[in-house]
């Protein structure tokens, strides 16, 4: 087989890496390693060039001051591990804890799961955490089911799920985990059977007999008394109006 020369700068299918999202580095090395493959390239040094060659002029430049860029006996992994340490969230013993995930199950204790839409992305994001803490010993696979399956809110929704399991899957017992895929498919239908979004009862309009009387308006007895008065006083000058012959 051929080897397929690499992609010049700005190819359509050359790799790129933008610094503002550190986090996609080990992505950006993956894939052109992936590259190196198909192009047969194998020397350290030309896989240091093509590395910095698809990055922007303030990357390239900040690569190439690495000294073990110019070192001719310094290898690509040795260089590839020292541009690593240049931008933080790429050490892959740490790329998630378990703060992340509290961070994301506090999320969605707030915002809640209303449609599929909010069910797919939580499912998808709560799969690449938990998954990369299983695979370092940080939580185990029960501890992933009961907190997906209470993430499951409002409750409304929570319960909903939970009675679609227990009439798909009867065999569970109430102490043992559901498989997470599971919750999720339960999840989804019945999602699916709310027209796609949970419905959220909103109070109540208050019925007329629980609007309260309108009060009673009692006449000030003063009020009253200088009415009065000013009546008196009113019948007095008429009586005593003499006209003009």
């Amino acid at each position: 087989t051929m080897a397929t020369p690499m992609p010049a700068h700005r190819d359509c299918n050359a790799p790129t890496f933008d610094s503002a999202k550190p986090h996609e580095l080990c992505r950006y090395f993956a894939n052109i390693e992936f590259l190196f493959d198909r192009a047969a390239v194998t020397d350290s040094s030309e896989k240091k060039k093509h590395a910095t060659r698809y990055l922007v002029v303030e990357d390239q430049e900040t690569w190439e001051t690495l000294p073990v860029f110019t070192n001719i006996t310094k290898t690509y992994n040795q260089f590839k591990t020292d541009v690593l340490k240049l931008y933080s969230g790429n050490n892959e013993e740490c790329c998630f804890g378990v703060s992340n995930l509290d961070a994301l199950l506090g999320h969605y204790s707030r915002t809640r799961i209303y449609s599929k839409a909010d069910l797919t992305t939580f499912y998808r994001q709560f799969l690449r955490i938990t998954t990369y803490l299983i695979s370092k010993a940080r939580i185990s696979v029960s501890e992933q089911s009961r907190a997906f399956l209470c993430a499951m809110q409002p409750a409304s929704l929570l319960a909903k799920v939970e009675q679609c399991l227990q009439i798909k899957k009867p065999d569970i017992r109430p102490e043992d985990p559901y498989k997470i895929i599971d919750i999720y498919d339960a999840a989804h239908f019945v999602l699916a059977g709310s027209i796609g979004t949970l419905s959220v009862a909103s109070p109540s309009s208050p019925s007329a007999s629980m609007l309260p009387a309108p009060a009673e308006v009692k006449a000030d007895p003063g009020i009253a008394l200088l009415v009065g008065s000013m009546t008196g006083l009113i019948k007095v000058l008429a009586s005593c109006y003499i006209p003009c012959r």
